[in-house]
């Protein structure tokens, strides 16, 4: 059953556009964060800091993708928010702070729906030109 799934997400992510993979990274960063706050109040550093690192990696993902050719005051200011959500991982994990996971979360989400509500304007305007040219979002 495992490998169903597995083949399952890999047949998701190998058919999904641009802004889906990006809304995707959004939704793991929320869950990593969501086991990670879980596992403070369980009191299970060895999960806490697996999750957070997960959290991180993602973080760097989306920092790493920038593209400042595109607009480089829009990759400027999300590398600035990317930078504040690091730290408060990193705040997270030493200080086994939920308030920081917070903080860090509540960004990502505002992030998240931004990206959500171009998708939603974007898709259509897609569907009505099937002969329309493969559409790049860099932030």
């Amino acid at each position: 059953m495992e490998k169903k799934i597995g083949s399952y997400r890999e047949l998701d992510i190998a058919t999904a556009g641009r802004l889906d993979l990006l809304i995707k990274l959004y939704q793991g960063f929320a869950d990593f964060v969501a086991i990670a706050k879980k596992a403070i109040e369980e009191n299970s550093p060895s999960r806490r800091s697996w999750s957070i690192a997960k959290a991180r990696a993602i973080v760097h993902e989306l920092q790493n993708t920038l593209d400042p050719r595109a607009s480089a005051e829009i990759a400027r200011n999300l590398y600035l928010l990317y930078d504040f959500v690091l730290h408060r991982l990193h705040i997270a994990n030493e200080e086994n702070s939920v308030q920081a996971l917070d903080e860090a979360l509540l960004v990502m989400n505002t992030l998240q729906s931004g990206w959500e509500e171009i998708a939603s304007k974007v898709k259509p305007q897609i569907a009505q030109k099937p002969d329309a040219p493969v559409l790049e979002i860099k932030a």
